[in-house]
């Protein structure tokens, strides 16, 4: 058996097959996190509302008192649900003891016209609601300036959630965290089957396995052309 691969195979199949390689361990480190992601809000612990704000975690279940207030809601543009466009709701929730905190209420449709903003009915009355308090995500990459918010009025429609700005517009009286509504809770609207990540560990796993795939295929594709050099030249 003669393998003679040659230096330009080597120089560009070689470094290819290492970063694929590269990205498929890439791909394994993130299915750990969202792994470790998942095990963390399934297992968010329930606590009172004003003790979450001491203990700095990423997930907690809790039940809050007070009243919507419907000069205070922003809708998210760009959601998806069921093939059609919308937008999420978040109206702010003035809760009898802590801070103010945004409540994702869930989705509402829009329609062709994105100057008609929908109606979005709020509960007067003072009620109890319940959900899991999380940080805002981060929606991607993101262009031009956030949308400034100059103070309450009627429903602002959003590119995206920038807690800066209504902190910045409330005076710094809000949580920093964002709450998901219960999907059983009847303030609300469609689409809140909640989860804390778009893409799951099984799909980063299925990346992992390609990559190493596509890394395998090009060190067979290397070891064969070098195998047929190395005969052509016996």
């Amino acid at each position: 058996m003669h393998l003679r691969p040659s230096a330009t195979h080597s120089l560009v199949l070689l470094p290819l097959a290492a970063l694929f390689v590269w990205l498929g361990q890439w791909q394994l480190e993130r299915k750990v996190q969202k792994e470790q992601m998942l095990s963390l809000y399934e297992n968010a612990p329930k606590l009172d509302y004003a003790q979450v704000g001491e203990l700095n975690l990423p997930y907690a279940r809790v039940r809050l008192d007070g009243h919507y207030d419907p000069n205070w809601q922003l809708l998210v543009d760009n959601k998806v649900f069921n093939g059609r466009a919308g937008v999420h709701v978040l109206t702010l929730f003035r809760p009898s003891f802590g801070k103010p905190v945004l409540v994702n209420r869930g989705w509402m449709p829009m329609g062709a016209d994105r100057s008609i903003l929908p109606e979005v009915p709020a509960p007067a009355d003072r009620i109890q609601i319940s959900g899991m308090l999380i940080s805002p995500p981060e929606d991607g990459v993101r262009i031009g300036e956030p949308e400034r918010l100059d103070g309450p009025g009627q429903p602002r429609l959003v590119t995206y959630l920038v807690m800066s700005e209504v902190a910045s517009a409330l005076d710094g009286n809000v949580s920093q965290q964002l709450l998901q509504l219960d999907a059983t809770d009847a303030s609300g609207f469609e689409d809140r089957n909640w989860l804390p990540t778009v893409m799951m560990p099984a799909q980063h796993g299925a990346y992992a396995l390609q990559w190493f795939s596509l890394s395998l295929a090009i060190v067979i594709i290397w070891f064969t052309l070098g195998w047929r050099r190395g005969q052509s030249q016996s």
